[in-house]
């Protein structure tokens, strides 16, 4: 049987840390921003740590 392809685009969209945490980017952060609140809009930089029941699933696919 041939090795699974791991999807590019999970490749692409996630990150893995040393420690093997599977972050992403928090959404809706594109437009219609103007009016939302500085804490809200400064709150929503950088990235999050994926849930346990998502870490299961995404760690199959990646092939970890």
């Amino acid at each position: 049987m041939s090795k699974a392809k791991v999807s590019k685009t999970i490749t692409e969209r996630f990150k893995i840390t040393g420690g093997g945490k599977i972050l992403r980017r928090r959404g809706g952060l594109k437009h219609r921003r103007s009016k939302e609140r500085t804490s809200l809009r400064v709150r929503g930089h950088g990235y999050k740590e994926l849930s346990a029941s998502d870490r299961k699933r995404f760690r199959r696919i990646l092939g970890l």
